[in-house]
């Protein structure tokens, strides 16, 4: 039987267990808070619906909290645009939603095509989308496009890239430019190792900075570990001017998923940077990006060639010159993006005139 004693110290251990569990609780909560306050997009988007033409109607979609903060605006986001030159004369009605805002809109009778598109990374952050509706939602809307591999006639992979870097009245032309001009660029360097980031919530860049930083000093540009006023100061936050300073951009994605590659690559190269890359995994644009031009780190592989290479790259202007010599982009990444802005054209044909 138990004493007063072994009562009150059994009480305390109840007690002070339940406690480091609230503690623990709390710091989960406070992480969880900060996460959030780092994605600026999810404090400023839309969860209503803003109209482009009477044409488009746009859902959950980003950079606004109110509707009236999207006068004007609807009539330059790039799918708007697109309509508008691939079909200016057509009479339709689609419904443009991405992942932002009240999901559950995506379900609801309207009228219209429903169409999704998704910038961001299905799998991780915005899981509850295919949570709720399965895989990018393909059993209510009538279209969706996204970073994933999907096989479906009803999905086109189309991601984000393509819109950032080709407008949406691009021409075949256009792009077999715009690739040519990548593969030439020689821009004057003066610096060694730059990188532009608001945060590292899944370390994909702690990973890369923690290596390099035993070799060189990185200028850290963005909030994340800033080191420097540089690129709002004299740059007016003009990223690939900046960038063109540097030999090399650290610019990994946010996190490590098969073929989500976003414009942070391509940022680096459109400014001539030598890419010191995370992301994509067993897809890494196969298709458009020469991985022998690139050092490429992952997290479940041993890296030390990466980081040797770089240090020749860094210490012998040869190595350098000769790895820079070589095509970022490769022969077939024209016929790639044409073959996307083709496919994209005929599913909103069959969307506008079914």
């Amino acid at each position: 039987m138990l004493n007063i004693e072994d009562l009150i110290n059994n009480l305390k251990k109840i007690y002070e267990s339940q406690e480091y569990e609230i503690n623990n609780l709390k710091e989960e909560l406070s992480r969880k808070e900060t996460q959030i306050k780092n994605f600026p997009q999810l404090s400023k988007t839309s969860v209503g619906k803003a109209t482009a033409n009477g044409k488009i109607i746009y859902r959950n979609w980003w950079s606004a909290t109110q509707i009236s903060d999207l006068e004007g605006f609807c009539d330059n986001i790039w799918f708007t645009r697109y309509l508008n030159y691939k079909f200016p004369n057509e009479d339709f009605k689609i419904n443009m939603f991405s992942v932002f805002g009240e999901i559950n809109n995506i379900n609801r009778p309207m009228e219209g095509k429903k169409v999704l598109f998704s910038g961001e990374n299905l799998n991780q952050r915005f899981l509850h989308v295919n949570q709720e509706f399965g895989r990018y939602a393909l059993d209510y809307v009538d279209f969706a496009m996204g970073y994933d591999l999907i096989k479906h006639d009803k999905y086109l992979r189309f991601p984000l890239w393509l819109i950032w870097f080709f407008p949406p009245e691009t021409t075949e032309e256009d792009i077999e430019n715009k690739i040519e001009y990548w593969n030439s660029l020689k821009f004057e360097k003066s610096k060694n190792v730059a990188i532009v980031a608001s945060h590292d919530l899944w370390n994909t860049r702690s990973l890369i900075v923690n290596d390099i930083q035993k070799i060189t000093n990185i200028t850290f540009a963005g909030s994340w570990n800033n080191n420097s006023s540089e690129l709002w100061d004299t740059f007016k936050d003009n990223k690939m001017e900046f960038l063109k300073q540097f030999k090399f951009n650290i610019c990994p994605e946010n996190l490590s998923d098969t073929a989500y590659v976003t414009e942070k690559i391509f940022d680096s190269i459109n400014s001539d940077c030598i890419p010191l890359y995370l992301g994509g995994k067993d897809y890494m644009e196969p298709e458009v990006l020469n991985k022998d031009a690139i050092l490429v780190w992952d997290f479940d592989k041993d890296n030390s060639d990466s980081v040797e290479l770089f240090k020749t790259l860094l210490s012998d202007e040869k190595s350098y010159n000769e790895f820079k010599d070589q095509n970022v982009l490769l022969d077939s990444s024209s016929k790639f993006i044409i073959k996307k802005f083709n496919m994209l054209e005929k599913h909103f044909e069959n969307l506008i005139y079914d």
